[in-house]
């Protein structure tokens, strides 16, 4: 998919969490689950996309020499993103009661 002349994507990390954001919003109503994540895509794909740099830049301590952007949806899920002259990636997503994410995975 492209927006605004950068392909997006969507990190292997970003897709797991989701899933698991989805399961445990939808554990007694499954339908929930769905409309969380459709919502929290929603929110991805058509307002973070196209306007990539509405959020500044996010100096995370495990993924030095990276520009990442941190995104509040709903006042407390954190949507992590970079941003470069081709693409606009998402990389994590997770509850603000969580403990920041360990980033090293992304490699310097």
């Amino acid at each position: 998919m492209i927006r605004n002349g950068r392909t997006v994507t969507l990190g292997e990390e970003f897709v797991r969490e989701l899933e698991a954001a989805e399961k445990y919003v939808g554990r007694d109503a499954p339908h929930r689950g769905r409309q969380f994540v459709s919502e929290v895509m929603d929110f991805a794909l058509e307002i973070l996309a196209p306007l990539p740099f509405a959020y500044p830049v996010y100096p995370h301590p495990t993924a030095p020499g990276h520009q990442l952007r941190r995104a509040v949806f709903r006042k407390q899920c954190i949507i992590i993103y970079e941003v470069s002259e081709t693409e606009v990636s998402f990389i994590f997503f997770y509850h603000s009661s969580r403990n920041s994410p360990d980033l090293s995975f992304l490699g310097s």
